[in-house]
C-alpha cells in the first residue's frame, strides 16, 4: 500500500511489483491529484507505488533517485525538481540517462533525455494569456516565475511571442525570476508587494502557478488593495482553492488527475513491452478557466 498526501518518501510492499513517483511538493494542490492518477492506475494493475517528495531540492531528488534504484523499482514518472539545471554531464541527468527502463517525464521537460513525456504545452499556456488580458486592454503586464524551471521559461516565451504579435513589448523591469532559495521568502507575497509599490506598477499580474497567485491576493489585500479593481490576476493551474468564494482567480487549466493517470498508462503500457517499449509523448492544451479576476485597467 503506498502513502498518500504525505511530504515524504516512502516504500511499500513490492506486490505484482513497485514503480517511482517523484514530485516536488506535495503540499501544492496539484501533486496529490497526481499521484491519486498514477496510484489508481497502479492498483488496477496490482502494482505498489514508491512515493517521493523532492521538496524541488536537487540532493534529495538525487537521494531519492538512488534509493529507487537500490529498491530496483520497474518504472519511474518524475517531475523534475530544477529542469533548467539538468543537462549531459549533470548528476541527475547522468542517473536518468542511465536508468535503462521505463520513464516517464511529467510537467517538467529534461530534452535529451529518451524517455516519455506527459506535458502542458507551456508555451502554448504563456501565449494564452498574453491573447486573454491583451483583449482585456492590458499592456503593462508582469510576470512572476521560478527561473529554474523549465516551463517557467517556455510561459515567459509564449508571454512574449503573443504579446508580439500585437505590436506590444513586454517590460523587461516587470518580469520577476526568483530562485529556490527564495521559496522560504514567499516570493508570491513579496514580489507582488513590490511590483505594487511602484508608481509604474503594472496594471496585470501573470503568476507561474496558483500557489504564487494565492499568496499574491494576501499581499493585494494587506495593501489595501483589491482585484480586478485595482490590478488584474492570472494564475496557472486551476487549482480546487482557485474557485473557492472570496478568491475566485482566473486560471489556465492543468489536468492533474489525468496528468498522473495518462503517465502511468504510458509506464504499464511500456512494462508490458519489455525491451521493446516506444516513446510516447501527450501535450495538454491549456484553457482558460475565467473567475473574473481579470478585468479591463482601471483609470488611476
Amino acid at each position: 500500500v503506498s502513502a498518500r498526501g504525505t511530504a515524504s518518501a516512502f516504500a511499500p510492499s513490492r506486490g505484482k511489483g513497485l514503480i517511482g513517483l517523484l514530485v516536488p511538493s506535495m503540499e501544492n494542490e496539484i501533486y496529490p491529484l497526481i499521484v491519486r492518477g498514477v496510484e489508481e492506475v497502479a492498483d488496477a494493475h496490482g502494482w505498489s507505488v514508491f512515493i517521493g517528495n523532492t521538496y524541488a531540492n536537487l540532493e534529495r531528488e538525487s537521494s531519492l533517485i538512488e534509493q529507487m534504484l537500490e529498491r530496483e523499482v520497474d518504472g519511474l514518472i518524475i517531475e523534475p525538481t530544477q529542469a533548467l539545471l539538468d543537462r549531459p554531464g549533470n548528476g541527475n541527468f547522468q542517473r536518468l540517462q542511465n536508468w535503462g527502463k521505463p520513464c516517464v517525464l511529467i510537467d517538467n521537460d529534461i530534452p535529451g533525455l529518451p524517455y516519455s513525456r506527459v506535458m502542458i504545452d507551456d508555451f502554448a499556456g504563456g501565449r494564452a494569456a498574453a491573447e486573454f488580458l491583451l483583449a482585456k486592454g492590458h499592456t503593462r503586464i508582469a510576470y512572476l516565475y521560478k527561473k529554474s524551471v523549465l516551463a517557467g521559461a517556455d510561459r515567459l516565451a509564449g508571454l512574449v511571442a503573443g504579446l508580439r504579435s500585437a505590436g506590444v513589448s513586454l517590460d523587461p523591469s516587470l518580469l520577476v525570476a526568483y530562485a529556490e532559495d527564495d521559496e522560504r521568502l514567499v516570493p508570491g507575497y513579496r514580489y507582488t508587494k513590490e511590483l505594487l509599490a511602484r508608481d509604474d506598477r503594472p496594471t496585470a499580474i501573470f503568476f507561474f502557478n496558483d500557489e504564487l497567485a494565492l499568496h499574491g491576493i494576501r499581499a493585494i489585500k494587506d495593501l489595501g488593495l483589491s482585484y480586478p479593481r485595482d490590478v488584474s490576476i492570472l494564475g496557472f493551474d486551476n487549482v480546487r482553492t482557485a474557485g473557492e468564494p472570496g478568491i475566485m482567480l482566473t486560471s489556465i487549466e492543468h489536468p492533474k488527475y489525468f496528468a498522473g493517470k495518462w503517465a502511468a498508462d504510458i509506464l504499464f503500457e511500456q512494462l508490458r513491452a519489455g525491451p521493446a517499449w516506444v516513446r510516447r509523448r501527450v501535450n495538454f492544451l491549456p484553457e482558460i478557466v475565467d473567475r473574473g479576476s481579470v478585468d479591463a485597467p482601471s483609470r488611476r
